[in-house]
């Protein structure tokens, strides 16, 4: 069963976090996403655009967001969109290969 693509919205409460898949699954399943404002996940997640942020270690705050979500399905579905598309746009097997590349021609530059 696939949980994380049945769920109406996604969230992610580390204290630590360098960088999360999950996260990032989730957004490619374009699961609105709210996470703690923390480590790599604010790299992943833009505040009111691809996700909610809340800080860490505030259960209010995190309650709030997931109510805000749950009441406001219009903004849950634009986030949603949003968080598929930045999904697809930086962590496709393409641009990872173009990632990977670039490095190994910087590399070859450098030993020239």
């Amino acid at each position: 069963v696939d949980l994380t693509g049945a769920a109406d919205v996604f969230v992610l409460s580390s204290a630590q976090e360098a960088l999360g898949l999950a996260l990032i699954e989730a957004m490619s399943l374009e699961r609105p996403v709210i996470a703690t404002r923390v480590g790599g996940i604010v790299d992943l997640v833009e505040d009111g655009r691809t996700g909610l942020l809340v800080p860490a270690d505030d259960p209010t705050a995190l309650a709030a967001a997931i109510d805000r979500l749950l009441d406001d399905r219009a903004l849950a579905a634009r986030l949603g969109a949003a968080a598929g598309e930045e999904a697809r746009r930086s962590f496709s097997v393409d641009t990872m290969v173009a990632g990977y590349l670039d490095v190994y021609r910087r590399a070859a530059a450098m030993r020239q």
